[in-house]
């Protein structure tokens, strides 16, 4: 039924990686269309603009810390890839 029903390491890291790299692209993604098209800076800073009990700066963070994140993983995809 299956060619190879369990993965060999070899295989089974890239393919993690592949998927964190994925996900950690797609949250970067929603938090910037979050920030730029919902929580947008106004005149008032921002003031009272929410987004599951989140502010702007926080969700602001957040972006800064998965796009760290983000850099992190590529430099190590590229290192298994040199």
């Amino acid at each position: 039924f299956f060619m190879n029903p369990s993965p060999s390491k070899r295989t089974m890291i890239p393919r993690l990686m592949n998927l964190v790299l994925w996900l950690s692209f797609c949250a970067m993604a929603g938090t910037g269309l979050l920030l730029a098209f919902r929580l947008t800076p106004c005149p008032r800073g921002g003031r009272g603009l929410q987004a599951l009990g989140f502010v702007r700066h926080e969700w602001g963070d957040f972006h800064t810390w998965i796009s760290y994140g983000f850099i992190v993983l590529i430099l190590i995809h590229l290192a298994m890839h040199w």
